[in-house]
């Protein structure tokens, strides 16, 4: 049996081999482990595998580090080896050992730490966000000039939608406006764009009659004026081109034409009554509340003056018997004359006057008719007759009713005159004893006539059908006054 085998040996000690490696418990330094025995190769294994007291010897030791939290870097240094034991790393510069994602190396995020360990905090960390430059600061940028990281950089915006990043009046939802600019960044401008806000938009004015001046009630607010609309609320009748403030003067048409408030008030503005004088060979100035006469200015080589009348645009028309009857266009503040051609009609020119549309009118006392008379060629068209007996006479325009207005010698009476017929009506009787030289001229301001006989001047109102005598006016002899006119002042 072998356990008296075993008895009967005489050095027990000998024969022991637990882990049979060849080697006995008396010189193998670990009998349980095979690999372990004095004829082992020594392994770096922290174990003394060969027997010789000695661990690892023929390795070189590593610098080890205390790998805390087991993600392969260590800080703290621990006894080097040349092993890598668990909770050891052969590789330092962990600066958070307590944190498995955060060593050298390691991704960095947008968390504020260092991940990786470089001494910089969310630089370049894979989940960083692109932001854009913004340089007029209303939040939004161009995709021209960029940067990546956690959070946006002072100047630096999330998006890259500003069409224009010079104007910070400028970008995605700003409020489209009237300036030529695309404000909210939609690709269109000023009114071409829908969501166009008109509230402080120019505001147009309505110009009906189309006279360049715009009616104050009637408006709309747009970047440029709507057609038929204007940028000014001047006009005072929008419905009439003849009132517009454009005016410099009103004329007498019962309207306020230069839309200052008043009707007629410049009709003929501060231009003094005048008459031709034969005596004096002169235009004189007459005082309207005396019959006086003013200033004078003298005329030579105009002949025998036979009526006289002003425009509105102040040129003065006389009928003259130079050379034969003929029209003069006369510039009596220079003494100069531009003489017509005779138009050899007997008896016409007894009154002439400025009327309606601006025609010359005169009356012939041969054949008691109206003409019109050219003024390009000083020749005279008859339109019809009067109806009454006309001696002398005078002519004149009353521009509130737009119609003509005369006087004959016949029978003392003033009468108005249709201008497309001739004919007479509104004939009313005057006490003004109507002999020779009679001169007429309508006045706007008083809605009334005043009539020259020789050298007496008298006023006629229209709405009465009253006569005044104003006075007499100054003379030489028998002659006499020729025909009444507002004239301008001369110089």
């Amino acid at each position: 049996m072998w356990w008296l085998w075993f008895a009967c040996t005489p050095d027990k000690d000998i024969l022991v081999d637990v882990d049979r490696d060849g080697f006995t418990i008396a010189s193998d330094c670990n009998d349980s482990d095979p690999n372990v025995n004095p004829g082992a190769d020594e392994l770096c294994d922290q174990v003394d595998n060969d027997c010789d007291g000695e661990i690892d010897e023929e390795y070189d030791l590593i610098p080890l580090f205390i790998d805390g939290d087991g993600d392969g870097y260590g800080a703290e240094p621990t006894e080097p080896s040349c092993l890598v034991t668990f909770g050891t790393s052969a590789w330092d510069g962990d600066c958070d050992d307590s944190n498995s994602n955060i060593y050298p190396g390691s991704s960095e995020v947008c968390d504020g730490i260092d991940n990786d360990c470089d001494g910089e905090i969310d630089d370049n960390a894979q989940d960083a966000i692109r932001y854009y430059f913004d340089a007029d600061g209303d939040g939004y940028g161009l995709s021209t000039q960029s940067e990546l990281a956690c959070s946006a950089p002072e100047g630096f915006v999330d998006n890259y939608l500003d069409c224009d990043d010079g104007s910070a009046l400028i970008y995605p939802d700003a409020i489209e406006e009237c300036d030529g600019l695309d404000n909210d960044c939609d690709g269109l401008v000023d009114q071409l764009d829908n969501s166009l806000d008109t509230s402080n938009a120019p505001t147009f004015y309505a110009d009906t009659d189309e006279d360049g001046f715009g009616d104050l009630l009637e408006t709309v607010q747009a970047c440029d004026p709507p057609a038929g609309y204007v940028d000014n609320s001047d006009d005072c009748n929008d419905l009439n081109p003849d009132q517009k403030p454009s005016y410099t003067t009103d004329w007498c048409d019962g309207l306020d034409n230069d839309c200052d408030g008043l009707e007629d008030e410049d009709v003929k503005p501060n231009w003094p009554l005048v008459t031709t004088h034969e005596g004096y060979d002169a235009m004189e100035a007459i005082d309207k509340t005396t019959g006086v006469f003013g200033a004078m200015h003298t005329l030579s080589n105009v002949g025998t003056i036979i009526s006289l009348d002003v425009s509105e645009s102040g040129m003065a028309v006389v009928h003259t018997n130079l050379s034969g009857r003929r029209l003069a266009i006369l510039d009596a503040c220079n003494d100069q004359r531009t003489l017509f051609p005779p138009h050899g009609i007997n008896g016409l020119g007894c009154g002439i006057s400025f009327g309606p549309d601006g025609k010359l009118y005169a009356i012939n006392s041969s054949n008691d008719s109206l003409y019109e008379m050219d003024l390009t060629t000083g020749q005279g068209t008859m339109i019809g007759p009067i109806g009454i007996d006309i001696e002398n006479c005078g002519l004149a325009y009353d521009c509130k009713q737009n119609a003509l207005i005369a006087t004959t010698s016949s029978t003392d009476e003033v009468f108005r005159i249709d201008h497309i017929t001739g004919a007479a009506y509104d004939i009313m009787q005057t006490s003004v004893p109507l002999t020779i030289s009679v001169g007429m001229e309508y006045d706007a301001a008083t809605n009334s006539v005043f009539m020259a006989t020789a050298l007496e001047l008298y006023q006629f109102e229209l709405t009465t059908g009253v006569s005044t005598f104003i006075g007499n006016m100054d003379g030489t002899g028998t002659n006499n006054i020729n025909d009444l006119a507002f004239h301008p002042p001369c110089p």
